[in-house]
């Protein structure tokens, strides 16, 4: 949404930005995106609501200026947009199909998700070593007794410091 919001910004404060493909163009560079195709659809109409540009033709998506958010169906897709009044006057409006937005945020958080794996994993794997080594350090030290034992040693073992299992 705040790419979207980033976008329609873009355009709506140049001066005749509702009338000038090119800054749709423009803007979606900015924003990372080449102009055709680009998976953000941007289209603009004058101050009298007369459709003037639409980076995406081909697409076909209907031509109905609204401002702020809203989700439109069109062609078993589902686009979100945010629209905006330009500084001149007009409207422009900025979207993108719900499955790119998806597929955007799962690449996202697999950048996050792999880093945070491979450190983790390794931190996690430390603190259970470490976990286990201190809990079972009461029968690691009843081995050691036991095996300096002699074998016909018969006097008790010592309970001292030792869990209630071992006693």
């Amino acid at each position: 949404d705040g790419r979207l919001r980033e976008v329609a910004s873009a355009v709506a404060d140049r001066p005749g930005s509702s009338g000038a493909a090119q800054a749709a163009d423009s803007a979606a560079q900015a924003a990372g995106t080449s102009p055709a195709p680009s998976p953000l659809l941007i289209q603009a109409w004058d101050r009298q609501g007369e459709w003037v540009s639409d980076s995406s033709p081909a697409l076909g998506v209907p031509r109905t200026a609204g401002v702020g958010w809203y989700t439109v169906p069109w062609r078993n897709e589902r686009w979100r947009f945010f629209g905006m009044r330009t500084a001149d006057g007009g409207t422009v409006r900025v979207g993108e199909t719900l499955a790119v937005r998806q597929h955007n945020t799962a690449r996202m958080a697999r950048q996050i998700d792999m880093p945070l794996a491979l450190t983790s994993i390794p931190a996690l794997a430390l603190l259970i070593w470490v976990a286990v080594g201190r809990n079972l350090r009461p029968l690691t030290t009843l081995a050691n007794s036991l095996v300096r034992r002699k074998p016909g040693a018969l006097d008790p073992l010592s309970g001292d410091h030792q869990p209630q299992e071992i006693r």
